[in-house]
């Protein structure tokens, strides 16, 4: 959580995901579409109500690796886009992987980052 310097402050209250970087995710204008492990999926969508919020982060980069990272003396930059999801629901009877179709409006930006916390911490102060 941000305070009025501008600075990190612990807020205490956790948030948890899950981090998958891949090539092979579909982004058109209105979903990304990608293929979760099923063990995976099945952390995330059977996370008990009281226990901290559990995320997928996803980040999409393009297919030639040589255009994922353009880096100088003052900046790292990545040429990905990265989304959020997280769902409840009862585990998946899929063996191997489950279809996510992710909305694109699930761009995981700061302004998403900074509802995740603060929908983490309501839970808590209610």
């Amino acid at each position: 959580m941000r305070s009025d310097n501008d600075r990190f402050n612990e807020s205490g209250f956790a948030v948890d995901f899950q981090l998958k970087g891949t090539t092979v995710a579909r982004v058109t204008k209105d979903f990304v579409t990608f293929d979760l492990n099923a063990r995976n999926y099945d952390l995330i969508v059977t996370r008990e109500g009281n226990a901290s919020p559990y995320y997928l982060f996803i980040v999409c980069f393009p297919p030639d690796i040589s255009q994922w990272v353009a880096a100088d003396q003052d900046r790292l930059m990545l040429n990905a886009s990265a989304f959020w999801w997280k769902h409840s629901a009862a585990p998946t009877t899929n063996v191997r992987s489950v279809r996510l179709a992710i909305p694109i409006k699930n761009r995981l930006t700061f302004a998403a980052l900074e509802t995740i916390f603060e929908v983490s911490a309501e839970r808590y102060i209610r």
